[in-house]
């Protein structure tokens, strides 16, 4: 998996998948507006890929709900 970006008018929040350095699988997460730069970085360190696009697909759902539009996957 690669980047995936959901957006609102006003908001944007990006997740992707990667093995670090000490070969954990980490979700990074970015958000902020899209008007201006406000905004953070998380990461969250989960055991397997599989955990790890688990919660790439708990977080779909959630920007889903929250009314956001699925406009980018690189």
């Amino acid at each position: 998996m690669k980047q995936l970006r959901w957006e609102t008018e006003n908001r944007f929040y990006c997740a992707r998948v990667y093995k670090d350095m000490l070969d954990f699988w980490v979700v990074e997460k970015a958000w902020g507006g899209r008007q201006n730069n406000l905004g953070n970085i998380g990461q969250e360190v989960v055991p397997t890929y599989r955990d790890a696009i688990q919660t790439v697909l708990r977080i779909h759902k959630e920007r889903r709900a929250r009314k956001y539009d699925l406009v980018e996957s690189r």
